[in-house]
């Protein structure tokens, strides 16, 4: 005798927010539940493949942070590049041509994707990744709420 059960169904993603540029650029950020707490998705609708990354809460302030830091420098100027370990691995590197963008490399192996975030987008994506961090925060907070 084989019992079966049905997968639970998938915890529905919080606070969609989109964000566009008089370009055509695309970018959709949700907050996902996850065991550990929320994950913050992002993804380039504009892009062939909508290619997708995630990054736990300390990924979305280091990009925060690069972000800020990216749209402080002057043109020309170079960074560092930042990069995260752990379940959700990231790097970010600011680029300055053809356009200044900060480049986001996430994930390992097949579980690889990245895209650049033009400079048009720092501002809205600064401020959405810091509030997109704190619901991502109260998730893991209350773990009750993924059910």
């Amino acid at each position: 005798m084989t019992i079966s059960f049905a997968p639970a169904p998938a915890p529905e993603p919080r606070r969609i927010r989109e964000i566009e540029d008089a370009f055509g650029t695309c970018l959709r950020l949700w907050v996902e539940p996850h065991p550990a707490g929320g994950v913050i998705a992002m993804e380039r609708a504009d892009l062939p493949g909508c290619p997708r990354v995630r990054l736990d809460v300390f990924g979305a302030e280091m990009l925060s942070a690069m972000i800020l830091s990216a749209r402080m420098t002057n043109t020309g100027t170079t960074i560092p590049e930042e990069t995260v370990d752990g379940q959700f691995p990231a790097r970010f590197d600011l680029i300055q041509h053809p356009q200044p963008a900060v480049r986001l490399s996430c994930g390992v192996g097949t579980e690889h994707a990245g895209f650049d975030l033009p400079a048009l987008l720092w501002d809205r994506m600064f401020v959405e990744l810091t509030l997109a961090a704190t619901v991502a925060r109260e998730l893991a907070r209350r773990p009750w709420t993924l059910h």
